[in-house]
C-alpha cells in the first residue's frame, strides 16, 4: 500500500491536437482503505478518483469540478493486458447531470 503521494505533471494531447496539462497526485486513503488521487488541470479544474482494485483492473470513481464551475463524474476502467499494456475506459459520463457518451475501450502500450 502506498503511503505517501508524490505530485507529477501530466501532459494529453487529443485527437484534435489540443493539449491538457496538470498535476496528478496519487496517495492512500487510510479512511476509506483505498487508493485516492487528485488531478489539478492548467486552466483551473480539479477531479477526485476514488480506484478500487478487481483482478487484473481498476475501477476509478471519478468526481470533477469544471473550469466554468460545472460538475462532472464518471467511472474509468483500467484493465491491464500485460506488463507493457492496458486499456482504459469511460462510462456513466455526465456534466451538470447531462449524460455523455461512453469512451473507449483505448489500448495503451508503454513506449520502448
Amino acid at each position: 500500500r502506498p503511503r505517501s503521494s508524490v505530485p507529477s505533471q501530466l501532459s494529453v494531447v487529443g485527437r484534435d491536437g489540443n493539449e491538457s496539462s496538470g498535476t496528478q497526485v496519487i496517495g492512500w486513503d487510510p479512511t476509506i482503505g483505498k487508493i485516492r488521487s487528485w488531478v489539478f488541470d492548467a486552466d483551473g479544474g480539479f477531479s477526485e478518483k476514488v480506484w478500487t482494485q478487481d483482478g487484473r483492473r481498476w475501477l476509478l470513481q471519478t468526481r470533477a469540478i469544471l473550469p466554468d464551475g460545472g460538475q462532472g463524474s464518471e467511472e474509468q476502467t483500467l484493465t491491464f493486458v500485460d506488463k507493457d499494456t492496458f486499456t482504459w475506459s469511460s462510462a456513466s459520463r455526465q456534466v451538470d447531470g447531462e449524460a455523455l457518451p461512453n469512451v473507449g475501450p483505448i489500448t495503451i502500450v508503454r513506449g520502448k
